[in-house]
């Protein structure tokens, strides 16, 4: 069990990681400048995907729109 939480967390750390690069890449768009990321993270479980899509939600100013899959 210590091994299964182990590799989550390290899945997690490279989702975050991962996500650091694509804030960079958000698109502003619109009159209220709502920041946009839009990215396909292959291989990525769904808890992995929860963990970046918080921290760009963190990160990343309001207001903010992310679609990660």
């Amino acid at each position: 069990r210590a091994t299964r939480n182990e590799v989550s967390s390290l899945k997690n750390k490279i989702a975050v990681l991962r996500a650091s690069n694509v804030a960079s890449k958000a698109l502003v768009v619109g009159p209220n400048n709502i920041r946009v990321v839009v990215e396909n993270m292959d291989d990525t479980d769904p808890d992995a995907l929860r963990s970046a899509a918080e921290f760009l939600t963190e990160s990343l100013q309001d207001p903010v729109a992310i679609v990660l899959g």
